[in-house]
């Protein structure tokens, strides 16, 4: 199994694998920063027999602002983050507001089923599974002997 751990990516393709070329372009870009000079959320990516993993790290973000879309090979995740604290004490007032919207896309190998995805948020954690289309998975093949 392999796992990869994606943040900021340098620009250089894979030549010859245009399927690696487009997963690794779309997950460098960073199109929604929240503050950050890394793309976020950040994404951690495998995959293994049975379905594609995408990991996104979303701490204090309310899942009900979370948007997960299939359009064709392309995964969307895409949603917005409103914090803010307030400090009362007898000599000071402290009050910060972090807001602000993201956006991630990650193009799919045309393995994945787009009809099954599922998302789960938990811990502040994003956790999506798109699964293989049937005649991705491999299977066993048995060996016949011949005498």
């Amino acid at each position: 199994m392999i796992v990869r751990r994606v943040s900021a990516l340098p620009e250089f393709p894979f030549s010859g694998f245009p399927i690696f070329d487009n997963m690794l372009s779309s997950l460098s870009r960073d199109e929604g920063k929240l503050g950050s000079s890394r793309g976020f959320p950040a994404l951690n990516v495998w995959e293994d027999e049975k379905a594609v993993h995408v990991e996104a790290e979303l701490p204090g973000v309310d899942p009900s602002k979370i948007d997960v879309k299939v359009h064709g090979d392309v995964l969307t995740l895409s949603g917005s983050k409103e914090e803010s604290r307030e400090e009362k004490g007898k000599n000071y007032h402290h009050s910060e507001r972090i807001f602000g919207s993201f956006c991630r896309q990650i193009v799919l190998p045309e393995i994945v089923d787009p009809e099954h995805v599922q998302a789960e948020y938990k811990n502040g954690v994003l956790n999506v599974q798109l699964n293989k289309k049937p005649e991705a998975t491999a299977r066993k093949i048995p060996v016949v002997a011949r005498t």
